[in-house]
């Protein structure tokens, strides 16, 4: 499910608020392809003497708020394809009906409706990579999978409360690249676009409708040529500029025992008695802190997330890799805070040459946005410079 190489890079693409993107193509059946949504309209059409179509496509976010414009349950005669039941759309499953409803609760308005449904199916599925395509049921069972189980869960949700929905097409551009991708639309007096995979109410501007269509059922060879058969080129692109709070410094970099992060939209402190610098590991820029006295040590790593990650992945990942590097044991693991955020973290025993090493992992994801903080001091150490640490993960503040 791959569109290609991306013409240009962006680093923050879930901040697009608005692209003019070109999409050539060829082969799609006629009738099939839909290239207008509530956020994503045609302004301009072309097709030359090889047969080969050119559309471009303005695609804008559209934050309107449709409370107050539909209420429950929807019972439109000509969207009854959007509330029935499928191979792999199951609204009339006993357990995602049960779920659907407790979400729901005595909600009627459509529109805050579906924001709670959306909620619900980003934070039940983990995002995984799967080999086939699963069925509601399944996907309910397994509580894990890509766009396509995030799609399938959130219509069978919703199509269980009364609100028509479908499955939408096309590709997401993940900073680099055009991944193949599947969404949803939902009938709120009309039809809008929701991605439950990235948990958006109001997608960003560069995810770019292909097609739609009520289920996966007779659809294998639309879905083919959708996620085969386009190039996309960005024509232009904004992105939303995220507000610093008051008094923050104008450009990122060291201020005394403070770090500013414009790009990454974060600070953090260190105590008097430790210094700053910048740093890089396997071409990842890092910030390194050290107490002047030795001893111990703390690293701030900021990155771009992955579509779909969550803290615990990037855990696990990290303490995978610590493990491939030295000889390092898990100790515990749970919640922990990082200053204003909410993440997880895992206490490592280290054995650095003979001397046993604690360390702290930390990570937290605000967005589109990871933050991995690592505490570390030899084990003997620990208890005294635990103040430190804390007056560091306490200092910590992300305004993203």
């Amino acid at each position: 499910m791959v569109g290609g190489r991306g013409n240009v890079e962006i680093p923050h693409p879930l901040r697009a608020i608005s692209s003019q993107i070109t999409i050539t193509f060829d082969g799609l059946p006629y009738g099939a392809s839909s290239f207008t949504d509530n956020r994503q309209r045609v302004i301009s059409e072309s097709i030359n003497e090889d047969g080969v179509s050119q559309v471009v496509v303005d695609i804008s976010v559209d934050t309107t708020d449709r409370t107050g414009r539909a209420f429950l349950p929807v019972t439109d005669e000509h969207l009854k394809e959007y509330l029935g039941t499928s191979r792999h759309i199951t609204p009339d499953y006993e357990p995602i009906k049960e779920a659907a409803m407790k979400v729901v609760g005595d909600e009627n308005d459509v529109y805050r409706a579906v924001e709670k449904l959306l909620v619900f199916t980003h934070n039940y599925i983990d995002y995984a990579l799967t080999l086939e395509i699963f069925s509601a049921p399944d996907i309910f069972e397994r509580k894990q999978g890509r766009c396509t189980e995030y799609a399938i869960l959130f219509a069978s949700l919703t199509r269980a409360v009364g609100i028509p929905s479908r499955l939408v097409f096309g590709f997401r551009y993940s900073g680099t690249t055009w991944m193949g991708h599947m969404w949803n639309e939902v009938y709120v007096d009309e039809w809008i676009a929701v991605d439950a995979a990235q948990g958006q109410m109001a997608p960003d501007a560069l995810l770019v409708k292909v097609a739609h269509a009520p289920s996966l059922t007779g659809e294998e060879n639309l879905q083919a040529t959708v996620f085969t058969g386009h190039r996309l080129n960005i024509d232009s692109v904004t992105l939303r500029e995220i507000e610093a709070p008051e008094g923050v410094p104008a450009k990122s970099g060291i201020y005394g025992n403070q770090y500013t992060s414009r790009e990454h939209a974060c600070q953090i402190s260190v105590p008097e008695t430790w210094t700053m610098t910048k740093g890089e590991l396997v071409g990842q820029s890092m910030l390194v802190m050290q107490n002047k006295a030795g001893g111990a040590s703390a690293v701030l790593m900021t990155f771009d997330a992955p579509m779909g990650v969550s803290a615990k992945e990037v855990l696990d990942g990290s303490i995978q890799q610590a493990a491939t590097r030295m000889s390092a044991t898990a100790l515990s693991s749970g919640t922990a805070t990082l200053g204003n955020l909410t993440g997880v973290s895992a206490r490592l025993r280290i054995d650095a040459e003979g001397a046993e090493v604690l360390q702290d992992m930390i990570v937290a994801v605000s967005d589109d946005i990871v933050y991995v903080v690592t505490l570390t001091a030899l084990a003997a150490a620990w208890d005294l410079f635990a103040p430190d640490f804390q007056e560091i993960r306490d200092s910590f503040v992300s305004w993203r």
